[in-house]
């Protein structure tokens, strides 16, 4: 699998530029979401 500087496949980048959109990624587990939700809001 080829990637560009930028970490998508040639076939990402070239569906971006079709679409001018990628799939939702995945930036943190619900595990990490659960701890960022206690330390915002004070509770789970």
């Amino acid at each position: 699998m080829t990637t560009n500087r930028h970490g998508l496949t040639k076939d990402e980048a070239r569906l971006y530029h079709q679409q001018e959109w990628l799939r939702p990624f995945t930036l943190i587990s619900e595990e990490e979401k659960a701890v960022v939700r206690r330390r915002v809001y004070g509770h789970a």
